[in-house]
């Protein structure tokens, strides 16, 4: 079999290199490092603009402001206080030349608490908030396998992770002038998560084999702004837009690995744990989000688009690209869309939500297979990547239901049905994800 993948050998760990033998090394950490962070796929919580399919940046009369556009905060008349959890369920398959494996995955956590509050007036209007969001999953489980000729024998990965994406917002909104409102954002990040990467390995007609485990915690930390304005066109239309800095992000980790196995005669092996630790900067590009609104009667409906060119991303202090292929880059711009739409029944404190995302994959490369190597010239691990084609485009289908009850306690249920699938020549990763967002909250 003619391995025509790119490579890179990755002495001691996976995501958390001390030493990397070649000059592509850092690139394609970087690569793994903010793929399996998630840090490209921060997104919005909240059970009401979860159900509306995110599309809440010429919305914003709540608490999610915070999120979407800080403008928006001084449509909060009262002050208030929600609280959120968010449920997930992913399911992956991979297929590894012929070989299938998958696994599926469901976690519950925290999803959101925010207060705002009215400032006073001072001549105009002037709303702050505070909310503790999670942004991002880092939970995921996968296994990757297959029989590799060229190496004699089957490989196995294993690859488990959990851990979230926080951010702290602390956000302000006044009024500018008669129908005209701006406000500011800013983002503290915060994430921390902890890994665990199995290698295994077993000889064709052999008992040799070999099991390489690497466990791992990183703790992530960053700060980013962000500033909107809001403009009401007429009083069934409303324009927003928002702007956000470049998010500075470090991240440092520390973990241990170790070897054990089978030598050909059936006599066992092992070595001693190995500790490390690794100290990185990335820095996530800016980004801009404009959004319209329409509301009449009982019916409300919204579209956002956004853009971000993520081919600006940096790894210590460097752009993400194919050393080998200089022109290219790991990572691309994309333009998401999404569209909302809200109904109130005229008789009852109902509310039904619908909506849909399209938000584009930001990676252009992926790892296909890791393994162990031990030769005269080198040692270590090597990840095959390659750059892949998109089957099925990353999009969300969404769904809601919730009110205001007695104008003062606010319940709401959002559901989000998405997947993707891509592929390199060799393997071919599907992603089936369904969510769910349930926010409470009291106005006072």
């Amino acid at each position: 079999m003619n391995r025509k993948a790119r490579n890179v050998v990755i002495s001691v760990s996976l995501l958390l290199a001390v030493i990397i033998p070649v000059e592509a090394g850092s690139q394609v950490i970087g690569m793994l490092t903010i793929e399996r962070l998630s840090l490209l796929d921060t997104y919005r919580t909240g059970a009401r603009p979860f159900a509306m399919g995110g599309a809440y940046t010429a919305v914003s009369d709540d608490a999610f402001a915070l999120l979407f556009n800080p403008a928006g905060l001084t449509q909060v008349e009262k002050s208030e206080i929600t609280f959120g959890i968010q449920h997930l369920k992913l399911d992956i398959d991979n297929e590894y030349e012929t070989w299938n494996s998958g696994s599926s995955n469901s976690y519950t956590s925290f999803g959101h608490l925010a207060m705002t509050t009215p400032a006073g007036s001072y001549g105009r209007n002037i709303v702050i908030g505070f909310g503790v969001f999670r942004v991002g999953s880092s939970d995921i489980e996968y296994i990757r396998k297959g029989l590799r000729p060229d190496l004699d024998g089957m490989i196995e990965n294993i690859f488990l992770q959990s851990g979230s994406i926080y951010q702290y917002r602390f956000g302000i909104g006044a009024e500018l002038v008669d129908n005209i409102s701006v406000g500011a954002t800013i983002v503290l990040w915060d994430e921390s998560v902890k890994f665990t990467e199995t290698l295994r390995f077993n000889e064709t007609g052999t008992d040799s084999s070999y099991l390489y485990i690497d466990d791992s915690s990183a703790e992530l930390d960053g700060i980013s702004m962000e500033f909107g304005i809001m403009m009401w066109l007429n009083r069934y239309v409303r324009a927003g837009l928002t702007f956000s800095t470049p998010a500075a992000l470090s991240y440092s980790g520390s973990g241990n690995d170790h070897y054990e196995g089978t030598f050909q005669d059936g006599t066992g092996w092992n070595t001693a744990s190995e500790a490390f630790l690794t100290e990185d900067d990335l820095t996530l590009p800016m980004q801009f989000r404009g959004g319209l609104s329409f509301q009449s009667g009982y019916f409300l409906a919204a579209a956002d688009i956004s853009y971000c060119d993520y081919s600006q991303t940096k790894f210590n202090d460097l752009k993400l690209i194919d050393m080998d292929y200089p022109g290219n880059s790991i990572l691309r711009e994309v333009v998401n869309y999404n569209i909302g739409a809200e109904f109130t029944f005229p008789s009852a404190p109902l509310k039904l939500r619908a909506g849909y995302s399209y938000m584009p994959l930001k990676l252009q490369a992926m790892d296909e297979l890791t393994y162990v190597i031990d030769t005269v010239d080198e040692w270590g691990l090597v990840t095959e990547y390659d750059y892949f084609d998109v089957n099925d485009e990353r999009q969300f289908f969404t769904f809601g239901i919730g009110g205001i009850v007695d104008e003062v306690l606010i319940l709401d249920l959002g559901l989000a049905f998405g997947s993707y699938e891509r592929e390199t020549r060799y393997l071919r990763e599907k992603r089936d994800i369904m969510e769910i967002a349930i926010t409470a909250g009291y106005r006072f």
